[in-house]
């Protein structure tokens, strides 16, 4: 073990909390990290250890670990069991490693465990209790579960691009901020209590920014390809829903207040009764059991409860039906839009303009709300008048618009509104129009889409082309999920490639902003180069 020599960035003082069985996890209490890493490394649990190893079947190595182990709250202290309940966080993320395989251990586990004992940001570095490798990884304190989960993924992205390691042996649950870490055995542990602080690195701002633009930028075809290959073997397909279902009852019968704790328990063991056949053996019911044992006032009438529960759903079976290829790549895409939103949460910090009674949006716009080479994002009160103001800004303009909306509905309304043509009026109309309306579907679609057209346009010489043009995307929140979705054929690589060849400024409409339009606009400005701007108006309330 290393000693420590300046006390002032000493991380061996870092509190945790100390669960002694993760099926009574209100049992607990607080202790400093190197009591933890010096009972691992002086085996103080190395008897428990050992009988752990020597377990042949994962299904035993599962109930021991959850009874038997005790384990700690890394990345804080927490006034409960729910890890929304984080009193203060200990700037500390677990690294795990997982070598499952004979081949995959005698492959990476000296060559992981040599490279991330060299890591200016690992705390410690030692044997999981499978024989993977752990590390516990300074990575900065967070305000909550949110920048937890950005700054974890920075690591990982961090620990995968320095040392090669392979995506598919890093641990992803440990991102989760109450995430329990179990006691070890290897009295050849590594410690550096004055790792540095990887928040601090200039590293940090340019992982970040790669991840998000990766979620945006992977293909959405490939997505579907990789979705479609799955499921050669239908029941394994099912067995793989059955476990994730088993998953989620057990976790809500661990988060179930009390007061409900009886009903959720009997709820679920009865439903996961009826999907009885997709299980091996008792696994299902013993794996309910587990779930209620840390959440209950009686372990034995919990564990009845379950077992009449579960019973009673086995007499009436329930069949997994799997989902079709489009539903399982709209799932992908949802997955896409949840990952991307987890960067954006929502800022209530920025003003809010008043318009006046009896005024609207178009009179309180300046030429900074439409500036070039940036993205506006317009967000207003239903009623304020944005469809309106876009005949004020394209008078200011001069420039042609092209009006981009999700609904056929919007686009009908522009047109009767603002004057606008559409495809169905022909080209020859379009020199003459001011501004342009389609569908996002209809922008992006290969069969007749606005490039083609603008195309056509310029082989007439006509030279308003020349001064770039305005794309206007109304209900933004909308329009950017619609551009994701596996239905839309053009991805977002093509979007962007559209808006540098003919877009000089644009300007987003919506009254409700979302995560993933916020995420979706603060990508596009990067990759195009422009600036971003957000203005945020308010109708008075009437009368």
């Amino acid at each position: 073990m290393n000693n420590h020599l300046d006390n002032s960035i000493y991380l061996g003082k870092k509190a945790v909390n100390l669960i002694f069985s993760l099926v009574e996890p209100e049992k607990k209490t607080t202790i400093a990290l190197e009591e933890f890493v010096d009972g691992i490394a002086n085996g103080k649990w190395r008897e428990e250890l050992e009988q752990y190893r020597s377990l042949k079947t994962e299904e035993e190595r599962k109930h021991f670990k959850t009874h038997m182990l005790p384990a700690i709250t890394l990345s804080g202290i927490f006034e409960t069991t729910r890890q929304d309940s984080l009193l203060k966080h200990s700037g500390l993320l677990q690294v795990d490693i997982d070598l499952k395989t004979p081949e995959d251990r005698e492959q990476f586990y000296e060559q992981y465990r040599h490279k991330l004992s060299d890591d200016p940001y690992m705390v410690a570095v030692f044997d999981s209790p499978s024989f993977g490798v752990k590390g516990i990884f300074h990575m900065g304190v967070c305000k909550d579960k949110d920048e937890h989960k950005q700054m974890g993924l920075a690591v990982l992205e961090y620990l995968k691009q320095t040392y090669g390691i392979e995506e598919r042996l890093l641990d992803t649950s440990t991102l989760d901020l109450g995430r329990k870490f179990s006691v070890s055995y290897d009295p050849k542990a590594y410690t550096n209590w004055q790792a540095e602080d990887f928040s601090q690195s200039d590293l940090v701002t340019e992982l970040l920014e790669n991840i998000k633009h990766a979620l945006f930028t992977s293909s959405r075809r490939q997505s579907q390809t990789n979705t479609e290959m799955e499921g050669f073997s239908s029941i394994k397909n099912k067995q793989r829903i059955a476990q994730k279902l088993l998953e989620r009852a057990c976790q809500k019968i661990r988060d179930s207040a009390k007061g409900q704790r009886f009903e959720t328990r009997r709820k679920q063991a009865y439903t996961m009764g009826g999907y009885h056949f997709y299980f091996d053996g008792n696994e299902a019911l013993q794996a309910l059991i587990n779930a209620t044992q840390g959440n209950c006032t009686s372990i034995e009438k919990a564990r009845r409860d379950v077992q009449s529960a579960y019973s009673a759903g086995q007499q009436y079976p329930l069949t997994i039906e799997e989902k079709t290829k489009e539903e399982k790549a709209i799932e992908v895409v949802k997955q896409q839009y949840h990952q991307i939103a987890d960067f954006y949460p929502y800022d209530a910090s920025i003003p809010r303009t008043q318009i006046p009674r009896g005024e609207y949006l178009s009179q309180l716009l300046q030429s900074e709300h439409y500036a070039p080479q940036s993205i506006t994002n317009l967000v207003a009160s239903t009623g304020s008048g944005k469809m309106i103001a876009l005949k004020e800004i394209q008078k200011c303009l001069g420039e042609r618009i092209i009006y981009v909306s999700p609904l056929v509905r919007l686009v009908e309304q522009a047109k009767k509104d603002l004057g606008a043509v559409g495809y169905m009026d022909g080209l020859r109309d379009i020199p003459t129009a001011k501004i342009f309306a389609t569908t996002i579907n209809s922008l992006c679609t290969t069969k007749q889409n606005i490039t083609q057209l603008l195309k056509l346009v310029r082989q007439q010489q006509l030279p308003y082309l020349d001064k770039g043009i305005c794309l206007v995307l109304d209900e933004v929140h909308q329009v950017a999920e619609k551009l994701f979705e596996p239905s839309c054929e053009t991805n977002y690589p093509e979007f962007i490639q559209f808006c540098r060849t003919y877009v000089s400024r644009i300007i987003t409409l919506t009254a409700t902003q979302s995560s993933f339009s916020r995420a979706f606009t603060e990508q596009l400005a990067k990759d195009l180069g422009f600036a971003e701007k957000k203005y945020f108006f308010k109708n008075l309330p009437k009368r």
